[in-house]
């Protein structure tokens, strides 16, 4: 009789403030394999010896994008060839990462139910933000190794994109079960 290793494939969600619980909640309803890892001891945890990660979350957070700078942890995680999703401060951090345009919100933006629109489906967004992204990388360059197509414009801000390997949301499907259903389960089941 043979010794088998069963690996599953483990979900990650980088943390950085309490925007993560909703999502938490959903993956415990679908009986989703993940862990959570503060952005803190992101580097900590790549270094370890865990089971292969299918995909990253960088979640959102009450942080600003524009006045965070850069977290080398997370770079390496972009770097990987794991899939990335990022949500509301994941997807600035991705944008601003790529070469994209991202503009300081004077005001912070908050709406339960705000309008919006993917492809030809019009949707209602939870969204809770001050940054936007404003611009992305549509065509490779020296300067931009990332290419992205945009998904959804509202009012001249992105608020979907995605590339070969990365998904961008600039509001927090996991709040609506429809959204979390359409863009978050097929990559965690």
């Amino acid at each position: 009789m043979y010794n088998t290793i069963v690996y599953m494939s483990l979900v990650v969600l980088i943390i950085f403030d309490h925007f993560y619980k909703k999502m938490i909640e959903k993956f415990n309803e679908h009986k989703i394999h993940y862990v959570q890892v503060h952005f803190e001891d992101l580097d900590k945890f790549l270094n370890s010896d865990h089971e292969p990660v299918k995909v990253f979350f960088i979640m959102g957070s009450t942080r600003r994008i524009l006045r965070d700078g850069i977290h080398p942890s997370v770079d390496r995680v972009l770097n990987m060839p794991a899939p990335v999703i990022g949500i509301c401060y994941g997807f600035q951090y991705m944008a601003m990462r790529s070469g994209g345009t991202l503009e300081d919100g004077a005001t912070k933006i908050k709406m339960l139910n705000m309008p919006g629109t993917i492809g030809n489906e019009n949707i209602k967004m939870w969204v809770n933000h001050f940054d936007k992204v404003k611009s992305l990388p549509t065509s490779k360059s020296a300067k931009h190794k990332v290419v992205w197509k945009i998904d959804s414009v509202v009012d001249g801000n992105i608020y979907m994109a995605h590339t070969d390997k990365w998904l961008g949301f600039q509001f927090h499907p996991e709040y609506k079960k429809k959204q979390f259903e359409e863009y978050i389960l097929p990559f965690v089941r």
